[in-house]
């Protein structure tokens, strides 16, 4: 089989979706990619441009790297980045962070850590794939209008006798013709399936995975943003979303409080949208360390750790892309969905401290796991899912017996009193409780529980779904069903139903501080 290397040329604007997207489409790959662009167009008449060093060292990287590996090649060639990708600056050659493996200087390749393995000289290509798409390396100015990507100039570059070096033959394949902010997923998946058909055009069994949730929306966190634009971005949202918080993770936790995303967060956790959180600060990995940051995870949020917004963003939605698959594993080997979901997309993510990831699986009280491999990268989703799977079920820790948690959440719930925050708390971790221990004898009591959470805070729709639930045969039926017929009462006329007065007492909050929805 022939040795052959693709070198991806790709404007840098969107080019940290790209790269995230190509690690998780592309399957079985047997070759090294090299994904690289420019500050400054290729063309003669743009003085020190960036161009030639970046494509160069890419060369580089693809003749010396063992394959198979993807990385992008930026900053004046000088630096190979195998994640975490984030543009930091719209002019400088310097223009991205991320994890660095590698530095090329001089022609001289430097790795970081043992996982990438080189040789130590140029090892010709047999065959070089060049795949274009545009950006401001291939940009033209047309009279007096912008740059125009659209120039055929990397090849003509590639074929001076100073590159022919590095390979023996040249394959140009024009994939799109776009700035970088022109690019959008459907051009990625155009690009998947070219460097696919490269692939097995040279023997190999190369696939690529295309099954995205393209509903998870990136939200910003905006001091001049409202609850209900919060919640406006929520309903355009499928499955789950990523909120870049302030600092390194925090939010607006104030609920009572105009401009407070918590609202959002709760409805989201409430309807079991996924929601990560991460931070709009380009250096240092989230951390919950402040409570503005804590309160979303005690919740049921899930932190980035050191993954960037985007980077979280790509990959939940390629984990949720694949619901079938996942609920096929969790079946199989008996574990929760929701939380194997929550495994998968930790797995590879790194936390700022080891007392950070201790806390936070102690807040999931160790449901969850914390991978320190990310398998779904060049693995078969299915695969890579089942090996998540076998590690949790494996590792989860036997749960409190139902008497236990069954006095723990009773205790809870009578310290509550009538702060409506933490009742709406305890709704929301009573819900998840639920949702996992469906067989459990006693969950018809905690369906009660639950019913009289609801009407505390006088939501008798949600009490009465809650407690149609509640089976037949159940020691609470009786109750639910004398609460059921009390909430369709009002007998004293004064706008509260007979089931609130008879188990919270007439009258039991100023009726200023009650929505008026359930006020007659």
């Amino acid at each position: 089989m022939a040795d052959f290397g693709i070198l991806v040329t790709h404007g840098t604007d969107t080019m940290a979706w790209a790269f995230s997207a190509l690690r998780y489409m592309m399957k079985n790959m047997k070759c090294n990619i090299a994904i690289t662009g420019s500050q400054r167009p290729l063309k003669t008449g743009f003085s020190s441009t960036d161009a030639g060093e970046n494509i160069r060292n890419s060369l580089i990287f693809l003749t010396r790297v063992d394959p198979p590996c993807v990385a992008v090649i930026f900053n004046f060639g000088r630096t190979v980045y195998s994640s975490r990708l984030q543009k930091k600056h719209n002019w400088e050659p310097d223009a991205f962070a991320g994890e660095e493996i590698a530095k090329i200087s001089w022609d001289e390749l430097k790795t970081y850590g043992k996982d990438l393995k080189y040789k130590r000289f140029v090892r010709p290509l047999d065959k070089l794939y060049l795949i274009r798409c545009g950006g401001a390396i291939e940009s033209i100015r047309y009279e007096e209008g912008g740059l125009v990507p659209g120039a055929d100039l990397v090849e003509g570059f590639l074929k001076q006798e100073n590159q022919r070096k590095y390979y023996h033959e040249i394959y140009t394949h024009p994939v799109v013709e776009k700035g970088s902010s022109d690019m959008a997923f459907e051009d990625w998946r155009k690009i998947a399936s070219t460097i696919a058909d490269i692939s097995q055009e040279n023997g190999y069994n190369t696939y690529y995975d295309g099954k995205f949730e393209e509903g998870v929306k990136l939200i910003y966190t905006n001091p001049f943003f409202t609850k209900l634009d919060y919640l406006k971005f929520l309903e355009r949202c499928e499955k789950g979303l990523v909120i870049a918080g302030y600092g390194p993770g925090n939010v607006h936790t104030k609920e009572l409080e105009k401009n407070s995303i918590m609202p959002m967060i709760k409805k989201a956790l409430k309807e079991e949208y996924f929601v990560v959180i991460s931070s709009q600060v380009l250096g240092g990995v989230s951390d919950f360390e402040f409570d503005t940051g804590l309160i979303p995870i005690d919740l049921g949020a899930v932190p980035s750790g050191d993954l960037t917004p985007v980077e979280s963003q790509v990959k939940l939605s390629y984990i949720l892309g694949h619901d079938k698959d996942i609920k096929t594993s969790a079946k199989k080997y008996k574990v929760d969905p929701y939380y194997l979901t929550e495994s998968a997309f930790l797995s590879g993510v790194s936390f700022r401290r080891e007392q950070s990831k201790r806390k936070y699986l102690r807040i999931r009280k160790d449901q969850v796991i914390n991978l320190d491999e990310d398998p779904f990268v060049n693995r078969n989703f299915k695969d890579a899912i089942n090996i998540v799977a076998r590690n949790l079920k494996k590792s989860t820790k036997a749960k409190l017996t139902t008497e236990e948690y069954f006095e723990d959440i009773k205790y809870l719930f009578d310290k509550m009193g009538k702060d409506f925050e933490k009742i709406s708390d305890f709704i929301l971790q009573t819900q998840v409780f639920i949702r996992q221990n469906k067989a459990w004898d006693r969950i018809d009591s905690v369906r009660l529980m639950l019913a009289r959470a609801f009407l505390r805070q006088f939501s008798k729709e949600d009490a009465e779904e809650i407690l149609k639930h509640i089976s037949s045969h159940s020691n609470c039926f009786e109750k639910a069903s004398e609460i059921l017929s009390n909430i369709q009462k009002d007998s004293d006329g004064d706008g509260w139903c007979d089931a609130i007065e008879k188990e919270w007492g007439s009258d039991p909050h100023d009726p200023e501080s009650v929505p008026k929805k359930w006020v007659k």
